[in-house]
């Protein structure tokens, strides 16, 4: 962003393996201790106080979507973020699995899977789809072709296909360019309170997500949309305590 030259992801990840060490050392050990590694070396490493409150740790979150990032949530996270442009949907169980795999073969871990949505919700299917057609047919083209913009080569790559001088909607199809342009890439739920449950119910058991991390075009609308009507819909079908 400020001109610098920006890591590769294996020296990224480098990065990160032993911060995250090095930063759950330092919350667990009440002694001073030594951290050597390729990218920290330190000495007489003690925090006094305040520990973290939860214990052993804060929970640690973070999203993945290449082999190398999926390694590490497995190896470090209690919860990893999957799916995001350019994964398919239909893939995110595939992932998902593979995720928690690694983490308990490679690791002896466990770790939970949680997967972006961006929710379209009203009284009935056909008001949603309304109003997610307004939105759509104000789409901010040279914005989402800014985000698209760093993606692209990515999607060309895992697509095998050819941008032959097209725009960047043409090249990723209209149903890609809309999940960028309206929940940078989230899977998208639209339909009445009942629909979006019953969406919510497949995530949960076909892709084997965990959790759900909403966004909404209306924040505040979409909170209380969830509290009024959507939570208590997954609570009677067994989805929500």
């Amino acid at each position: 962003m400020f001109g610098g030259e920006g890591l590769d992801e294996e020296a990224t990840l480098t990065l990160a393996d032993e911060f995250v060490t090095l930063i759950k050392h330092s919350w667990a050990l009440y002694a001073p201790f030594e951290f050597h590694g390729e990218a920290y070396e330190s000495k007489h490493v003690l925090i006094v106080g305040p520990k973290p409150a939860r214990r052993p740790r804060p929970f640690i979150i973070a999203e993945a979507a290449s082999p190398g990032a999926i390694d590490f949530a497995a190896k470090h996270c209690d919860w990893i973020v999957l799916r995001g442009f350019p994964a398919a949907g239909d893939q995110l169980g595939e992932v998902t699995v593979g995720a928690k795999t690694r983490a308990l073969e490679q690791y002896n871990r466990e770790i939970k899977s949680v997967t972006r949505v961006f929710a379209v919700m009203a009284a009935s299917d056909s008001a949603a789809e309304d109003q997610f057609e307004r939105m759509a047919s104000q789409i901010d083209e040279p914005a989402a072709d800014a985000v698209l913009h760093g993606l692209l080569a990515d999607y060309v790559r895992s697509a095998g296909t050819e941008t032959a001088g097209g725009s960047a909607r043409e090249v990723v199809g209209e149903q890609r360019y809309r999940e960028v342009a309206l929940g940078l890439g989230a899977i998208q739920l639209i339909g009445s309170y009942d629909s979006v449950a019953e969406q919510v119910r497949d995530l949960a058991a076909e892709q084997q997500q965990d959790g759900l991390a909403f966004s909404f075009l209306d924040s505040l609308a979409g909170i209380h949309q969830l509290e009024d009507e959507l939570i208590p819909r997954l609570r009677r079908m067994g989805l929500r305590r």
